[in-house]
């Protein structure tokens, strides 16, 4: 029987895995997203020109750093 500490490593495992697929494919096409993938937010173009293909917004960047290092 797993306890809680198993499942929020295997939720995490989960969306770590989704965040880089999603993250890997927008690297296959070479271009970052316009909008945030989390809050739907414009990301500024230089978080886009800086950060080759990112997907989040710097706000929701630092809180998905933040959820991970809780779990770490």
């Amino acid at each position: 029987m797993a306890d809680i500490a198993d499942i929020a490593a295997e939720r995490q495992e989960i969306e770590e895995a989704r965040m880089f697929a999603a993250r890997e494919k927008a690297r296959k096409k070479g271009q970052s997203r316009e909008d945030c993938e989390d809050c739907g937010e414009l990301i500024p173009e230089e978080r886009r020109m800086a950060v080759e293909a990112c997907t989040q917004c710097i706000h929701c960047a630092r809180s998905a750093d933040q959820r991970r290092a809780r779990y770490v």
